[in-house]
Parts: C-alpha cells; sequence; structure tokens
C-alpha cells in the first residue's frame, strides 16, 4: 500500500514536468523560427545586391535556369557626347528665346498646332491639347 501511494505522488510531478519541458521545447522552437525570420529579413538586401552587381557570384550560387538578368546595352552616346548634345540644345533654346520666339502668342500657337490630326476620325482626340477643349476656345492656365 505504502508503494501505491509513492506513485500517486510521484506521477502527478512527471505529468507537470513533462507539461512544462514540451512549453519549454515549443517556446525554444518559436525563438529559433523568430530569429531565423529575422536574420533572413535582415541579410535579403545584402544578398540581393551581391546577386545583382556581382556576375561571378551569381555564376557560382545562381543555377542558369534561373539567371534572368539581361546584358547592359552599350549607350549610343558616351557622356561627354551627352553633354554636349545637351549644352548645344541649351544654347539654341537661349538663342531663340534672345531672338523671341517664345512670346506667349507665339507658344499659344505652337501649343494648338503641335500635333497633327490622325488619319482615322475616331482617334482626332488624340491630337487636342486636352479632349473637352476646342480648337478655337481659349485655355486657362493654372
Amino acid at each position: 500500500m505504502h508503494l501505491l501511494c509513492a506513485t500517486m505522488n510521484v506521477m502527478p510531478k512527471l505529468f507537470l514536468m513533462h507539461r512544462l519541458l514540451c512549453e519549454h521545447i515549443i517556446l525554444q522552437q518559436m525563438i529559433l523560427i523568430g530569429m531565423s525570420l529575422l536574420c533572413s529579413f535582415l541579410i535579403t538586401p545584402f544578398l540581393g545586391r551581391k546577386i545583382a552587381y556581382d556576375p561571378e557570384f551569381r555564376s557560382k550560387y545562381i543555377p542558369s535556369w534561373y539567371d534572368y538578368t539581361i546584358e547592359k546595352p552599350k549607350n549610343a552616346w558616351t557622356k561627354e557626347e551627352l553633354h554636349q548634345e545637351i549644352m548645344m540644345l541649351q544654347k539654341k533654346l537661349h538663342e531663340r528665346a534672345i531672338a523671341g520666339e517664345f512670346t506667349p502668342e507665339k507658344l499659344e500657337e505652337m501649343r494648338r498646332t503641335m500635333h497633327k490630326k490622325p488619319e482615322k476620325a475616331e482617334h482626332a482626340h488624340f491630337a487636342k491639347l486636352h479632349p473637352g477643349v476646342d480648337d478655337d476656345e481659349e485655355l486657362e492656365d493654372e
């Protein structure tokens, strides 16, 4: 009888210990999952930049069937040529402004006649400055 009472007292303690151990394991798993998600969230931008800008890294770790990178096309102009074109355009516009080509009357005429009307009548509204404004109607500048 004494032995039976001793085992009855031990069983609830074992059950309680088992329950606490299971809760502790679940808590550890939740912390592990949370930390791994946090680490992957923090590492992603650095890894993405490395994949985007390092062709050696990309060829080593990214399979060829998953690599959708497009080769960067060569520009028609170098930066110096583009700068020269912009400066020439700016100079021409400046000379035209001094000559008086950008008066309000000329600008208004240019705005109205800049686009030619399409051949199809159903697309004629695309050539208008604003679809709700008639050709002879004045525009309101805001």
